[in-house]
């Protein structure tokens, strides 16, 4: 097996918690998330480690900004 991996989301892109759990167990298994995609999240193979996830969500944002808002780099410097 190859250093990354690209699996199915495999959960609606706004349940939070479905998110984490799943970011928790391929952690576990060894792979950690390098990008997120509306289908698919590409992983990176690491360690196993038992890791906890937080997922936000800043409504501020647009997928059509050329690039990030002042609000939401102060939301980054904050997370």
């Amino acid at each position: 097996m190859g250093e990354f991996r690209r699996v199915p989301a495999g959960f609606d892109f706004f349940d939070q918690e479905a998110i984490e759990k799943k970011l928790e167990r391929m952690a576990a298994e060894g792979w950690m998330p390098v990008r997120a995609g509306r289908v698919f999240w590409t992983y990176r193979k690491c360690a196993p480690q038992k890791l906890r996830f937080a997922v936000t969500y800043f409504p501020g944002a647009s997928e059509l900004d050329p690039e990030p808002g002042e609000r939401q780099l102060e939301k980054e410097e904050l997370c």
